[in-house]
């Protein structure tokens, strides 16, 4: 989902190659992303007549090149996902700022992180000749 996004921040929607997949007894396409990209499918185009054509292959690459589930399913499962993992930091954060609310900051851990940290100024990029 990563490089999802961040391919379609940085170069938009419409290079991305989809491939949707209609079944049969139903009206719906179900679109399923590639594992890797670039994914360029024309690699796999074949001059009709072509001996090392094989029409039963198809199947295949498409299990091995495309992420078993759709688009959509694949969606709601990773934000169900990312909900539980962010609830569960949430409660322990909860848990812990009621358990420390009335505890005092220790001034001594906090003056040495305050004297390790470091701070670099940034001026202007250095020209190369």
């Amino acid at each position: 989902m990563r490089m999802l996004r961040n391919k379609v921040a940085h170069l938009g929607q419409p290079v991305f190659r989809e491939v949707g997949l209609a079944h049969s007894t139903e009206d719906r396409a179900y679109v399923f992303v590639p594992r890797q990209w670039p994914y360029i499918w024309e690699r796999h185009f074949k001059i009709k007549g072509d001996p090392t054509s094989d029409p039963l292959r198809i199947p295949q690459m498409l299990r091995e090149s495309l992420m078993h589930q759709d688009m959509i399913s694949f969606a709601q499962g990773l934000r169900s996902k990312v909900r539980k993992v962010i609830g569960a930091g949430v409660a322990v954060l909860t848990r812990a700022y009621l358990d420390f609310a009335d505890f005092q900051p220790n001034q001594a851990a906090l003056a040495e992180l305050q004297g390790n940290s470091k701070t670099y100024g940034f001026e202007y990029f250095a020209e190369t000749q």
